[in-house]
């Protein structure tokens, strides 16, 4: 997932240093409605790559017995 969301992410990056509103990835193309819009996909991308992956573990309690 990581690859695919770094592959996106250039691909914006790209688009936006030219102006574009329109980016074609893989067998798909998004049509934003300015370039702002492309901007927070691009800083909401960002921000994906940046979390760190955590595992969820289910704590269970049996009360205060």
């Amino acid at each position: 997932m990581a690859d695919d969301t770094q592959a996106e992410l250039d691909a914006l990056r790209k688009a936006y240093a030219t102006g574009a509103t329109r980016v074609r990835f893989r067998d798909r193309e998004i049509y934003f409605a300015s370039g702002a819009d492309l901007r927070e996909r691009i800083r909401y991308l960002e921000r994906q790559l940046r979390a760190p992956r955590r595992a969820g573990v289910a704590g269970f309690s049996r009360g205060n017995c």
